[in-house]
């Protein structure tokens, strides 16, 4: 099992650090905010769970792919 380091983007968790199984990952993409800008979503798990985390969309496939750590 192999975890990976995003940061919360929502609420009174923005900015601390989550710790996600990568097994548990089954899709990332962007979704646009109420001001127009753009939020990374870590979608997947057992039961359906969705992430909000501040790394943009290539970021985030980069540190899954273990390219960026």
């Amino acid at each position: 099992m192999k975890f990976v380091k995003f940061t919360n983007a929502i609420d009174r968790y923005k900015g601390m650090p989550v710790y996600i199984n990568v097994d548990q990952i089954k899709s990332v993409y962007e979704e646009p905010t109420e001001n127009g800008s753009l939020s990374t979503i870590l979608w997947g798990g057992d039961t359906i769970s969705r992430w909000t985390v501040e790394e943009g969309l290539k970021e985030a496939v980069d540190i899954l792919n273990g390219v960026k750590k």
